[in-house]
């Protein structure tokens, strides 16, 4: 998690900004009564990775329905990654980097225990996907995104 407190996007490595971005996308259609799968949809599209947006989706209404608590992440164009959002970049590269033991461990801090293996078969898909798609030579990841 500390390795992104408090960060620019700019200094986050391609698949860590794209999701960053994603979350805020996310965030910024629910709050604004809009439907956030369609608002994620082309920013997966972009980078090729499509069939995964709803994965993104599940992992995301988990963490707003079955959170311990209320995250707080930055509106979209904010340039540093605030705690809450290091706190979920954390799980997605945990995922990524294929450490079950501290995926596992971030889940349980974010969810209730019944949405733990929703949240990690979600994240896994989307990790997985960003992995095996090389995201940071598939698109722009500056902060307009």
């Amino acid at each position: 998690m500390y390795q992104f407190l408090d960060r620019k996007i700019s200094e986050l490595d391609a698949p860590a900004a794209f999701i960053a971005g994603a979350m805020r996308m996310w965030v910024n259609a629910v709050q604004s009564g809009r439907c956030p799968c369609g608002m994620i949809a082309a920013h997966f599209a972009k980078a090729g990775l499509e069939t995964v947006a709803g994965d993104f989706g599940m992992a995301m209404f988990t963490l707003n329905g079955d959170g311990l608590q209320q995250l707080h992440l930055a509106p979209p164009g904010c340039l540093a990654i605030r705690d809450d959002e290091a706190r979920l970049l954390a799980l997605f590269t945990s995922a990524i980097d294929g450490d079950q033991p501290m995926l596992a461990q971030l889940a349980a801090t974010l969810v209730h225990d019944n949405a733990i293996p929703r949240l990690i078969q979600a994240v896994s898909i989307v990790a997985a996907h960003i992995a095996a798609s090389h995201v940071s030579t598939r698109f722009d990841v500056s902060p307009r995104d």
